[in-house]
């Protein structure tokens, strides 16, 4: 007998000395324990670390996008408040809605959002700002806010919306009072005055009125006047986005961030100085 035997694999032949060392192979395989692969401690440990640099590096790109949207949809809730004065200014010969009247002085109630709101198509709600459209960057319950009453955006008293008060209100001299000299017509201001902007309650003091005497933000540069008490900061300016800006809606109906000291600067006169 031959050292290799011949038998029949389909149509052929095959050796059995072949099938024998195939066999052989295929058993000794079959019996040889799976390695079994996994992550030690220090692959664990560089997996962990690379997702953290990915998140520092990622975290302040996300923060900065979410500013950003915050600045617009604050921006646009100024653009819907400045088509509402236009519209409440259609509606009344010219005129801007009045920050109170008599009646409202020992209320303490500031008279403007509550008037344009029936042009803002809301159904719940009374004051744009405070109600509803809301810089979502001033937080309810802050510090700032800390009955949760307060507006997010005022406007630019006394130099365009102020107090409409009877005669008896006036000065010995026949004049009205700084404080109740009446509201501005729209069609009068001009374009670079601010008629509204983010702030902290329903007003903004114009520094011309209150004038800047001490430096809040300790910059060298006088912005705020103390004697307002809690409302002090800028004459409660909120220059709350980023690269400390703060929008405001202008005489023209456009809305613009503007850096905290171009208006401390009264920049083109922004304030409306002197009228």
């Amino acid at each position: 007998m031959s050292l290799v035997d011949w038998r029949p694999i389909g149509a052929g032949l095959a050796p059995m000395g072949i099938l024998r060392r195939s066999n052989i192979n295929s058993t000794t395989d079959s019996c040889r324990p799976h390695s079994r692969h996994g992550f030690t401690l220090v692959e664990l440990l560089v997996v962990i670390g690379i997702i953290a640099l990915l998140i520092s590096i990622l975290m302040p790109a996300l923060t900065r996008a979410r500013q950003s949207a915050q600045a617009v949809s604050c921006s646009s809730n100024l653009r819907q408040i400045g088509l509402a004065f236009q519209m409440y200014a259609q509606s009344n010969k010219g005129s801007l809605p009045t920050c109170g009247y008599e009646y409202e002085l020992s209320q303490n109630i500031n008279l403007w959002p509550s008037l344009i709101h029936p042009y803002l198509n809301r159904s719940t709600g009374q004051e744009p700002g405070r109600d509803y459209m809301r810089c979502e960057v001033m937080i309810r319950g802050t510090a700032d806010d800390p009955n949760h009453q307060l507006n997010t955006y005022g406007v630019n008293y006394c130099r365009v919306i102020s107090y409409d008060m009877p005669d008896s209100y006036n000065n010995p001299d026949g004049t009205k009072p700084w404080w109740a000299a009446g509201t501005k017509k729209l069609i009068r201001l001009k374009a670079d005055t601010f008629l509204a902007a983010d702030a902290v309650g329903s007003v903004v003091y114009t520094p011309e009125v209150w004038s800047f005497d001490s430096d809040f933000d300790g910059n060298g540069v006088v912005d705020t006047n103390a004697s307002l008490g809690w409302e002090a900061k800028y004459n409660r300016l909120d220059p709350r986005h980023p690269g400390k800006t703060a929008n405001m809606l202008f005489g023209d109906g456009h809305v613009t961030a503007v850096p905290v000291a171009e208006w401390e600067k009264n920049i083109n006169n922004i304030w409306n100085s002197g009228k």
